[in-house]
């Protein structure tokens, strides 16, 4: 098995894209397109003719030494592969990481546990998700019943969703609720999921018209992913509820899964009948050698 480094200006797009698209585990953030909107331009590792990838996303750091992070919001990397990603395949993309990225902060998706669930400095979060092919009666009976209880208190406050909104108006409103909020890289992916046609903008207004959340989902590799998410501040966990309800409602009896994002442990989505599945994240800081000899070269 042959794992090389691949550097971004010799990156096979349509090899890259095929093999996220065909993968066990693809997902929307592992497409070219949606990394090359996120951080312009990234590195990879490339096992064979693109039958497994995994994306080096770098920055300097405050130091000044090249390191490998993952930027805010990006949901779940790591490596994307057609075949069984079995420890020694996994062991072989850790081991071919280049020694130049100093630092590492790497988040890894919910199929490279095997190995990388058992290594030093790494960290464990939860990522959620709800399978949408059953009844909408039935996923609603997994509801906890003070979620039922204030879903039906919102729809009687008159929220109502509607997704005819401009990319603009909608990272306006992102941009409102979170000043850290990068609206060119925003507005480059809505536009991005718009060109493919798989954008799923919703926003819920009063009867004043006035919008009280807002949030940007998308259909890829057989999930409904939760993109970003944002409300105002005194409606942000009732409107999180009463529209992920409506979105299940819609979705209902189709082959999707709803991927709740960075979001579900801090909406408690387990109240909505999700499940609860660990991912890990490797954190390694350099040996102050190689950052003194790293600064000498430069």
């Amino acid at each position: 098995m042959e794992v090389r480094f691949v550097p971004f200006d010799e990156i096979d797009v349509t090899r890259w894209n095929s093999c996220i698209h065909f993968a066990i585990n693809g997902n929307v953030f592992g497409y070219h397109w949606f990394l090359k909107n996120v951080n312009r331009e990234f590195d990879a590792l490339v096992e064979g003719n693109y039958e497994s990838v995994m994306p080096l996303l770098s920055r300097t750091s405050r130091w000044n030494y090249p390191e490998l992070y993952h930027p805010m919001g990006l949901g779940r990397l790591g490596i994307f592969s057609v075949h069984v990603l079995s420890p020694p395949r996994i062991q072989k993309f850790i081991d071919s990481i280049p020694d130049t990225y100093l630092g590492r902060q790497i988040s890894f998706n919910e199929y490279n546990n095997a190995i990388i669930s058992q290594m030093a400095s790494t960290s464990k979060s939860n990522w959620y998700h709800l399978d949408l092919s059953k009844p909408y009666e039935i996923i609603q009976n997994a509801y906890h019943s003070e979620i039922r209880d204030e879903i039906e208190k919102s729809r009687d406050e008159n929220w109502m969703p509607h997704s005819n909104i401009k990319p603009e108006q909608l990272v306006h409103f992102f941009a409102d609720q979170d000043p850290n909020t990068d609206t060119h890289m925003w507005m480059r992916i809505h536009y991005n999921l718009m060109h493919r046609g798989t954008a799923f903008p919703t926003v819920y207004r009063n009867s004043d018209g006035e919008i009280g959340a807002a949030a940007l989902f998308c259909y890829y590799n057989g999930f409904f992913t939760l993109l970003n998410y944002q409300a105002l501040p005194e409606y942000k966990r009732s409107l999180f509820n009463l529209m992920s309800d409506d979105l299940i409602r819609l979705h209902a009896e189709r082959p999707l899964r709803f991927d709740f994002n960075i979001f579900g442990e801090k909406y408690e989505v387990e109240n909505l009948g999700a499940i609860r599945k660990a991912v890990y994240q490797l954190e390694t800081a350099p040996k102050w050698g190689k950052t003194i000899r790293h600064w000498l070269d430069i």
